[in-house]
């Protein structure tokens, strides 16, 4: 298990850098699941919520292109904001 998590926690820490939200949920939900495994779900718990908030953002974001279109202004303003707050954690 500790390789496990160590592993996990360096990917975790290259696909957060590159800004690549699809591998950095799943590598954080895997995160979590090693954490709870070991007994430490105060541990897990943040994992599992990045994971799920990467998800939902991502699902929003859809939603609202699906719904308005790509060049709605409520789509773009969004889409820029996600962009922002990347950009801001990547720091």
């Amino acid at each position: 298990m500790e390789k496990a998590e160590k592993v996990l926690r360096e990917g975790l820490t290259i696909a957060s850098r590159e800004n690549d939200e699809k591998i950095e949920s799943r590598l954080a939900n895997q995160l979590g699941s090693v954490l709870l495994a070991k007994g430490d779900p105060e541990g897990a718990l943040p994992y599992v919520q990045r994971a799920l908030k990467i998800v939902y953002t991502q699902r929003a974001l859809k939603i609202l292109e699906d719904s308005y279109g790509p060049d709605n202004p409520l789509t773009k303003k969004a889409a820029a904001n996600l962009e922002q707050l990347l950009r801001v954690r990547q720091r």
